[in-house]
């Protein structure tokens, strides 16, 4: 994602900002602070306006359609949800209440709820949100960290590189 890209970039630069913001945005997702005052505090971190850093971040932000449609074509035999470390409100710039009922069964808010990935209690969150055991939920995710801790509770984990690789790698899960 274009938020990844730029801190691999940033880290060239300044190793101290990157972990500055590493840290102001793990606060945020935590719901300890608003995104405005996250954004406030790394904009100023990397001497630009708010509004350039939004847009630093808008860029590498996009709906994949295809994606979405996949979770469409899974919902029809299968609970779907979204498991996602973002500030509290945030999901609002991105999805509208009807995407999010239309395509999850749940959607599991980091910053809501005060738990982000990787710590144990928010994969047993979403587990519980499905009415489901871990052991029968499998958790898909472009960072390998994420997966790693949703197999040490027993689920299922795919490392997501691209849709192709993910369908392929669901069907030999669920052939299992």
């Amino acid at each position: 994602d274009g938020l990844a890209r730029f801190g691999n970039e940033l880290e060239k630069i300044d190793p101290d900002a990157r972990e500055f913001i590493s840290e102001t945005i793990r606060i945020n997702n935590l719901g300890l602070i608003e995104p405005s005052e996250s954004n406030r505090r790394i904009a100023e971190r990397l001497h630009m306006t708010t509004e350039q850093w939004r847009a630093q971040i808008d860029q590498g932000e996009s709906k994949d359609q295809a994606v979405l449609d996949w979770i469409l074509e899974l919902r029809k035999t299968y609970k779907t949800a979204m498991l996602s470390n973002i500030g509290r409100g945030s999901m609002k710039r991105r999805f509208s209440e009807e995407e999010l009922q239309k395509h999850f069964d749940a959607v599991i808010i980091s910053g809501d709820i005060g738990i982000a990935k990787p710590d144990p209690a928010i994969y047993y969150h979403a587990a519980e949100k499905l009415d489901a055991e871990p052991n029968e939920c499998v958790f898909i995710d472009d960072r390998e960290g994420y997966c790693t801790a949703a197999r040490e509770l027993g689920m299922q984990a795919i490392f997501y590189q691209n849709l192709a690789q993910a369908r392929a790698d669901l069907k030999t899960v669920l052939a299992e």
